[in-house]
């Protein structure tokens, strides 16, 4: 009969140039314009694209096109809810380390992303969705299969919700990954770091899980928004619409080399040197009764 082969694919097999993933959202975030004007957006009324695409690939290394596409009209939050017109349109070059996620806009070090994560998490790990300069980890709270509607296809996939009880780097934000590849199908994005000025302070309080109230005093945020010109202490939740990347394929870890343990080599390192020794002494042996022979004779 013959044999029949299993293909194993691995968690980061998509890793190819190429691949790419496109969100959607309706609620856009607060934008900070070149001349330093800041529109913050309540809701806008046209699509906003948020797309990476891995453009090339060297080794463990990928470079990341990552685009903000925003063009419409939208309410904004500020000057009783003014109409406005807004049009932005933002373009970087990210190069990402697959396995670590460490990533980097013209060699400057901007931490983990949430473009993707690790796969295979289970409820109650810990997931790094953003670092530095702030170390910000998610909880994951469920782990489940259904169908995801924009995608069309039903696969795995893990949540994770981030909310920081620290009144010195406040953050909240709500995380979905594909439980066998990583891949982000609901990340929120947050704006840059915020010290808030001392005549904020005491106006803006939240509460700790047991119930405690506290004043923010500075708001965590993102290299990453900071290079995409988001406005401080506002965050960007959107939903994946398109992939090339095949979501529902079921993967297997990388195998991980186990540990070098030198006691299991001892009994036979023991017995190799007794076996040494006994021939050394026998072969000294012969050697000795040969020689006193031949001085009898």
């Amino acid at each position: 009969m013959p044999v029949r082969c299993q293909v194993v694919v691995r968690p980061y097999d998509w890793v190819k140039i190429g691949a790419y993933a496109r969100y959607f959202a309706i609620y856009a975030p607060g934008i900070e314009f070149p001349n330093g004007t800041i529109i913050r957006c309540s809701e806008l009324y046209s699509p906003l694209l948020f797309e990476w695409t891995i453009v090339d690939k060297q080794g463990t290394k990928v470079r990341l096109n990552v685009t903000l596409f925003i063009e419409g009209w939208a309410w904004t939050s500020e000057d009783s809810f003014k109409h406005v017109n807004v049009t932005y349109h933002k373009t970087l070059f990210i190069d990402v380390d697959v396995y670590t996620r460490e990533s980097f806009i013209d060699n400057e070090p901007i931490g983990k992303t949430c473009f993707w994560a690790d796969p295979y998490k289970e409820i109650g790990d810990k997931v790094t969705v953003f670092s530095d300069p702030d170390q910000l980890q998610a909880d994951v709270w469920w782990v489940r299969t259904f169908k995801w509607d924009y995608v069309g296809k039903e696969f795995k996939m893990y949540g994770a919700s981030l909310r920081t009880d620290d009144p010195t780097a406040y953050a909240w934000g709500s995380y979905v990954y594909s439980w066998y590849t990583g891949v982000a199908i609901e990340p929120t994005f947050l704006g840059p770091p915020k010290i808030l000025p001392p005549e904020w302070i005491g106006k803006s309080t939240h509460q700790y899980r047991n119930g405690t109230e506290y004043n923010v005093t500075r708001y965590a945020g993102t290299k990453l928004a900071t290079h995409l010109k988001l406005a401080p202490f506002q965050d960007l939740a959107v939903d994946l619409n398109e992939t090339n990347i095949d979501l529902t394929l079921k993967t297997e870890p990388e195998p991980q080399p186990e540990p070098l343990n030198l006691w299991q080599y001892l009994p036979y390192a023991f017995i190799a040197t007794f076996a040494t020794t006994a021939t050394s002494f026998i072969i000294l042996q012969r050697k000795k009764r040969q020689k006193n022979r031949f001085a009898r004779s």
